[in-house]
């Protein structure tokens, strides 16, 4: 996962720092992150190996009215699923009828869960670079 501001690439690094997911800007330190298909067509489960090779799939969380996303399910069947979405290239899930991206507000440098209606706002998408 990375997302651009100013010019600059962010790597996911595959740590949280509370409820945000912790950057690099080397490539290489980064997390390889990956996707398989989950059960239904056009769904997608989102993953990487951490530092011990444990399988951690991202996840998408509801914390009273808070939305945040975890890296701490180890278990495919409590992971989220997301969904690709072509126009903006990058994952979407839904979490109580709202759709979610991965990626950053304002001047942070963080990963979080961000809504979707704050896409054109100036905000950072996170994308998979392959």
């Amino acid at each position: 996962f990375y997302h651009t501001q100013n010019s600059e690439y962010y790597y996911f690094s595959g740590e949280m720092t509370s409820y945000y997911g912790a950057t690099t800007t080397d490539m290489l330190e980064s997390a390889a992150v990956r996707v398989e298909e989950a059960e239904n067509e056009g769904e997608f489960y989102i993953w990487y190996l951490d530092a011990s090779y444990s399988k951690k799939y991202i996840c998408a969380v509801e914390s009273g009215s808070h939305k945040n996303f975890t890296i701490d399910q180890t278990q495919q069947a409590n992971a989220t699923v997301w969904t690709y979405d072509e126009d903006y290239q990058t994952f979407f899930a839904t979490l109580s009828g709202t759709r979610y991206f991965m990626g950053n507000y304002g001047s942070y440098t963080s990963f979080n869960l961000c809504d979707e209606k704050y896409i054109e706002q100036g905000n950072y998408i996170a994308h998979l670079y392959w």
